[in-house]
């Protein structure tokens, strides 16, 4: 009998399975605060590059650094890093409320935080490979040229 993953199946859940999830949610937590850690520092670089990095000079002729690039580039990118670390976050607390109140409709929220998370990542791993891709290309026929 071939085994159909869209039909939902009744399943049950060992000791060391629960266990194995409280791991995994801890971890999990731990995880996402570090990333909203991670997160504010990159704030705080943006801004602070935005109003430090102004009188670097990076060429002979009088040229300074491109300070609002830098800035408007890390605040987009803090903003890309927000999600998963919220996905994660919302994972574990959602994980953790639901074994303390056995509710399995919250448990089933927590999951869909995990299965964004790694959806989310996984698009940008493609959009990051797709660019190395390119940029290799770029590569070759910059080499080429000259």
């Amino acid at each position: 009998m071939e085994n159909n993953y869209d039909t939902p199946v009744e399943m049950k859940v060992d000791q060391q399975c629960f266990a194995d999830f409280r791991e995994v949610g801890k971890w999990a937590g731990f995880l996402a605060i570090v990333g909203f850690i991670m997160l504010a520092l990159m704030i705080v670089f943006s801004f602070s590059v935005l109003f430090m990095a102004g009188s670097i000079p990076i060429s002979a002729n009088g040229g300074t650094f491109p300070k609002g690039l830098v800035f408007v580039l890390y605040l987009f990118l803090a903003v890309l890093y927000f999600f998963p670390t919220w996905y994660l976050f919302r994972f574990a607390d959602l994980l953790r409320k639901s074994f303390k109140s056995g509710n399995s409709s919250e448990f089933n929220l927590s999951i869909r935080y995990l299965k964004n998370f790694f959806v989310f990542i996984g698009i940008f791993t493609i959009i990051g490979l797709a660019i190395m891709l390119i940029a290799f290309f770029i590569g070759l026929a910059m080499g080429s040229i000259f």
